[in-house]
Order: C-alpha cells, then sequence, then structure tokens
C-alpha cells in the first residue's frame, strides 16, 4: 500500500561539503543510504563510476550546466522519496509490533479476571483465546494475607490519640513547672535585692566585683594593704533567697583582741567578748561583725609588730600573745580570741574594767594611725615609710604616769599629814596639771590636712602628760617640783633659734620628754637620780654632779638635729 505523503523522523542535511567529523559522516550515511545495513561495495563502485563518467561528460561537453543541474535535482528527489517510503515503512512495523504486545497484555489481564468477574472480563477477552482456553482457566492469589483489620485499625487510632493526648498533658505540665520555677526564682530574687538594698541603705559601700557579681566593701581604706585587700566579700543567694556573705580572704570566723590582767599570777581581769551572731541574724549585722573582725585581725598584726621594738619596755611576745607589766605586781595579757557564747565574768569588777579600758585605748590609738595615714597620703612631701604604729607605747606611757604620780601624790600627801602632826599647820600642796584641749599642737601648723577636734583630743590624750606641784611648808618656805619640762622648753627654744628649723617639737616618752622633728628624729632627755640624761636610737649621754670632760647637753643637742643621724 502505498502513501501520497512521506513520513520523515528528521530533518536533512544540507549542503555537499564533506563532514568534518566521524559523527556528522554517520549522520549523513544514516540520511542518505538509510544506514549502514545498505551501503554496499558493489553499489557504491557503480556509483563512482558514474559520477566519474557524469564528471568526464561535464568537462567535454560544450552544453549549459542548467541542464546538468536539472538532471542532478531529479536524481536527488528520487532518492529522497525512496528513503521516505523505507522510514515509513519502518515506523508502521514498530507500531504494530507495539499494538500485538498490547493486545497480549490484555488478553493476559482479562483472562486473569474472568475467574472473579467473568461478564467484565469476558468484553475485554479476544474470541480466540476464549475459544482456545475459556475462561476462568488462571487465577491468582496474595502470597501474605494482610494484618490490617478494622479491630486493629480502630487500636491503632486510639494509641495515636492517647500519644497526642500524652504529648499535649507533657506540654501543659512543662509550661505549669516553668511557671512554678520562674514564680520561685521571682521571689528568691526578691529576697536577694531586699537584703542587697538594706545593706546599702545601712552605709555600706556595695559595689560590682570584676567576674564575681555584686560585693560589699566593710573595711578601712587607712589601713594595712593586707587587710584593706581583704576587707571585701561577695554578696551570694543562698537557697533560701536570702543574700549571705562569702568572706573570701578574710575567713568565716568572728575575733577580738582580748585583754588579761594578770596580779601576782592570778587572772584579776577580763575585757568582755561579744558572742557569735546566731545563724539567723541580719546581713547587715553580719557585714558590720565582718567589719569588726578585720579590725581586731589587723590590730593583733600591728600590736605583734610593735612588740618587738619595745623589749627595753619589758614587752614580750611568743607569737600567740603579747605581755607587759604595768607595775611589778601587775601584768597585762593581749591575744587574739574566736567569738563563742558570751562569758559572764567572775574577775574583780576594777581589773574588768582596767582590761576593757586597755582595749578601747588600743581601737583609738590604731584609729588615730588611720587618721595619721590619711593626712600623710594627701601630702605630697611627705615620705612612704610604714614604721609601726604607736598603740602599746602611750598606752604603757599612760598606765606608768598614772602609776607614778599616785605614787608621788601619795607620798606628798604623808609629808603635809606628818607636818600637821607635828604643829606646822601652814603646810599645803598644789597641784596642776593642764586640761586637754582642742587646738592643734605646734607640729601641726604647718601640715596640709586640717586636723578634726576628734584629732587632737587623741593626740593630746597621747602625749600630754604632766603635771606640777607646789608644797608650802611655811609662808616663807616653798618647794616647786616641776618637771624636765623646764629643760625640754629651753632646748627647743635654742635649737629652733639657732638651727632655724621651725618643725622641732616636743613629745612625752616613757623614761623623760623628748625632742622630735618631721623626720621622726627623736632625741629623750630624762634623770636617773642625780644625773641627766639624753639618748637618741644610737647615742647615750650622762652629766653628773663635777663632769665638765664633754660637750654640753645643748650642744649635743644641736649637733644631733643638725646631723642626718636616724633621719628616714
Amino acid at each position: 500500500m502505498e502513501h501520497q505523503s512521506p513520513f520523515s523522523l528528521r530533518p536533512w542535511p544540507w549542503g555537499d561539503k564533506k563532514p568534518k567529523n566521524i559523527e556528522e559522516f554517520v549522520q549523513r550515511v544514516s540520511a542518505e543510504r538509510n544506514g549502514f545495513r545498505n551501503v554496499k561495495e558493489a553499489d557504491l563502485v557503480e556509483e563512482i563510476k558514474a559520477r566519474a563518467a557524469g564528471t568526464a561528460n561535464l568537462d567535454n561537453s560544450e552544453g549549459s550546466p542548467e541542464g546538468d543541474s536539472e538532471s542532478d535535482a531529479e536524481a536527488e528527489n528520487d532518492k529522497k522519496e525512496k528513503t521516505a517510503i523505507e522510514a515509513r515503512d519502518d515506523f508502521l512495523r514498530n507500531l504494530e509490533a507495539a499494538h500485538q504486545s498490547a493486545m497480549l497484555n490484555l488478553d493476559l489481564v482479562s483472562l486473569l479476571l474472568s475467574k472473579e468477574i467473568p461478564n467484565q472480563a469476558g468484553t475485554t477477552l479476544s474470541p480466540t483465546l476464549r475459544e482456545l482456553v475459556g475462561i476462568g482457566t488462571l487465577g491468582s492469589s496474595k502470597v501474605h494475607q494482610s494484618n490490617i483489620t478494622p479491630a486493629r485499625e480502630a487500636d491503632d487510632l486510639a494509641v495515636g490519640t492517647g500519644w497526642r493526648v500524652m504529648g499535649t498533658n507533657k506540654m501543659v505540665s512543662s509550661v505549669l513547672e516553668a511557671a512554678e520555677r520562674l514564680e520561685k526564682e521571682i521571689t528568691l530574687e526578691t529576697k536577694y535585692w531586699a537584703d542587697v538594698l538594706a545593706v546599702s541603705e545601712s552605709g555600706w559601700a556595695v559595689s560590682s566585683i570584676a567576674g564575681k557579681g555584686l560585693g560589699v566593701r566593710f573595711g578601712f581604706a587607712e589601713a594595712a594593704p593586707m587587710y584593706r585587700d581583704s576587707s571585701i566579700a561577695r554578696l551570694i543567694r543562698s537557697e533560701d533567697g536570702h543574700a549571705r556573705l562569702d568572706h573570701g580572704k578574710a575567713g568565716k570566723g568572728s575575733q577580738r583582741v582580748r585583754a588579761i590582767i594578770e596580779v601576782d599570777g592570778k587572772i584579776a581581769g577580763r575585757s568582755r567578748l561579744p558572742g557569735s551572731l546566731p545563724d539567723n541574724s541580719r546581713l547587715e549585722d553580719r557585714v558590720l561583725e565582718a567589719r569588726n573582725t578585720i579590725f581586731a585581725q589587723e590590730l593583733w598584726h600591728e600590736i605583734s609588730r610593735e612588740s618587738r621594738t619595745l623589749l627595753s619596755l619589758g614587752v614580750q611576745s611568743d607569737g600567740s600573745q603579747v605581755s607587759y607589766n604595768v607595775n611589778p605586781t601587775t601584768m597585762v595579757i593581749l591575744c587574739l580570741e574566736d567569738l563563742a557564747e558570751p562569758e559572764l565574768s567572775e574577775e574583780d569588777e576594777f581589773y574588768d574594767q582596767m582590761a576593757e579600758l586597755t582595749i578601747q585605748g588600743l581601737n583609738l590609738f590604731l584609729m588615730a594611725a588611720h587618721r595619721q595615714n590619711y593626712s600623710k597620703r594627701i601630702q605630697p612631701k611627705q615620705g612612704r615609710n610604714n614604721p609601726p604604729y604607736n598603740l602599746l607605747r602611750p598606752l604603757i606611757s599612760r598606765y606608768r604616769f598614772t602609776l607614778d604620780y599616785e605614787k608621788l601624790i601619795g607620798f606628798i600627801s604623808s609629808l603635809i599629814d606628818s607636818l600637821h602632826a607635828a604643829g606646822f599647820d601652814s603646810a599645803n600642796f598644789t597641784k596642776t596639771q593642764p586640761s586637754l584641749n582642742l587646738q592643734p599642737p605646734s607640729r601641726a601648723d604647718t601640715d596640709l590636712h586640717v586636723m578634726t577636734q576628734a584629732e587632737v583630743l587623741m593626740l593630746n590624750t597621747i602625749n600630754v602628760q604632766q603635771f606640777s606641784a607646789d608644797i608650802s611648808i611655811t609662808p616663807e618656805a616653798r618647794i616647786g617640783l616641776p618637771t624636765i619640762r623646764a629643760v625640754v622648753d629651753r632646748l627647743l627654744e635654742l635649737t629652733s633659734e639657732k638651727l632655724a628649723k621651725e618643725d622641732i617639737g616636743w613629745s612625752d616618752a616613757m623614761d623623760g620628754v623628748a625632742l622630735v622633728d618631721t623626720l621622726d628624729r627623736e632625741l629623750t632627755i630624762g634623770t636617773e637620780g642625780t644625773q641627766l640624761v639624753a639618748k637618741t636610737k644610737n647615742q647615750r649621754r650622762i652629766w653628773s654632779v663635777g663632769d665638765s670632760s664633754q660637750e654640753n647637753l645643748e650642744e649635743f643637742v644641736l649637733k644631733y638635729f643638725k646631723s642626718n643621724e636616724d633621719a628616714q
């Protein structure tokens, strides 16, 4: 059967140029020869001969080239028409093969279904196959029966619903727990910040510690560096929400310096120690207790440090306690003790008060030393040396002065009583002791720091230890008992005038009166029996009756303050 129109599967190649590569050559062969199957050697030989003959005719003929072109075009068209017919036939063969395959598959499926639904399957089953094998002759069954049943589907639905309900309940529980934790955290934070605010309102310095949170500083700015740097504690939130102190270097124990009075080797009195704070104490009270403890630790450190320089006064130290004699029968022992339960004193009340006054005096002297450190710190011209504080020295000096004063007054009183008994009714005595004043001493006039009245009072309390007594035996006979101050006043006037130094002053010493200057040089003048004694840190001079072989006292004083001896 011939078709009027050719069928093409690909476009025809254009041009008559030689192929550029093997792929183009294959395409040309497929297009022109319908594949390599149609290429035969005999045909190629004949075609070559025809072309050679045609070329010769073309070279020898005198005809026009237009006639040759028309012949070539017709030949090319015939060739193309022949190739299109062959491609159409090949395409129809492929369609027929596909149709047969589809019909065979349809017969197979129809025969398989004819066992279950013969009426419907019979409409698609071919008559030839029906006659050959009949219907219902081919069947099928499942290898494994499905385990999906309505009961199981209902059970799976119930399980899935249960899991969703459990997930929802768990989510609700998590939200409720988070809300409860948040409410608890808010309560704890409220307690913590209430304690911090209470500490700040009490006057304590609350600040941030780098990398450690909030902290409170409870020490003294003018304390020794080791105690100033450790007098800060972190404010940590405890389990119940309240803030507590993390003492760090300062330690958690509470301590105080204690004074014990021994008379004839037996304990006669003690200073009172406060009890340790209970566990439920307020944070402000704990900060105050930490401040008192760090102050006591510094006080004990300075007492131990000073005790090494007071061996000549009989001060002894063994590391755990410091002791000194007030008189031949009375000894004062100082030690650092931990606080426990409050104690009830069973000793003599007089010596208890003596021990308490000793501790209070040491506390005041340490605070006065802090103020002196402040005055030195704000004066650029002052030195930065750190000598031991005078804590025990003025205390011992005050005790001994008081005892000597009482002995002298007792002696004079007995003498006057004896004169009265002998009939000298005109005999009497008067004692004079300078009163404390609030005027700064002469040395403070050159200081840049304006001293407060409390500081002046403290300095006068430490330094002023003098008195005078006038005894009248008869109206014509009068005995004056001035101290060595008269000699010191004269030397002070002469030294300041000749050396043109206005920073020389005086202060009471343990065994006389001392001349001092701003370089902490000290020259003490006193008496030993009938001898006059002057001594410095490295020298000692004695003048006795009839001794004129050495320099006099005025020359010795001028030479000392003119030199650099003991200058720091």
